[in-house]
């Protein structure tokens, strides 16, 4: 009758630790999924314009109607990794996302300095010789994904809207 303490103890104990395991495990293996299909359907530093939005589109997690979307499953071990998009005139972002799934860097239609979005993606250990003006941003992973994604603020510039996002590229220098 003694030991029922311990036994609740341990279970507290145990239960704590799979706790803790599963919530710094979950980011990792969720990029981890999206990065192996993205890569084994595509290939790695590629943009994928996907088709718009509907009920049984789930390729982006709870997509909007509203948007079209592009994605790049970026690896730096080959080297710096080159990202350009063109900039429409609508709401526009690029969002570069590390291995645990944060967000580390972001830049939209209102910072773009020019209709053209230009950045070269890099680990802390790549040099780029010759940048060429083009901003350089120092990715905390050497795997992650891209995502580019372009308001659909009118049906009539729709069509317009799709070949600005396939525009989008991302490749290895």
């Amino acid at each position: 009758m003694k030991s029922w303490p311990f036994w609740i103890a341990g279970t507290l104990v145990l239960a704590v630790l799979f706790h803790i395991s599963a919530i710094l495990a979950y980011p990792y293996a969720v990029t981890g999924v999206l990065h192996s299909r993205v890569v084994e359907s595509e290939g790695a530093n590629k943009m994928i314009a996907g088709p718009r939005a509907s009920a049984e589109a789930r390729g982006v997690v709870r997509p909007s109607p509203d948007l079209l979307y592009a994605i790049c499953a970026y690896d730096l071990t080959s080297g710096p990794v080159k990202f350009s998009a063109p900039v429409p005139d609508t709401y526009w972002s690029l969002s570069m996302f590390a291995a645990n799934t944060d967000n580390f860097f972001t830049v939209n239609d209102t910072q773009a300095a020019r209709d053209e979005v230009e950045v070269i993606l890099v680990t802390e250990d790549q040099i780029v010789p010759d940048p060429k003006g083009i901003p350089i941003v120092v990715a905390p992973s050497a795997k992650g994904a891209a995502l580019v994604r372009t308001l659909i603020s009118s049906e009539d510039k729709l069509p317009a809207l799709q070949e600005a996002v396939k525009a989008a590229r991302c490749a290895t220098m």
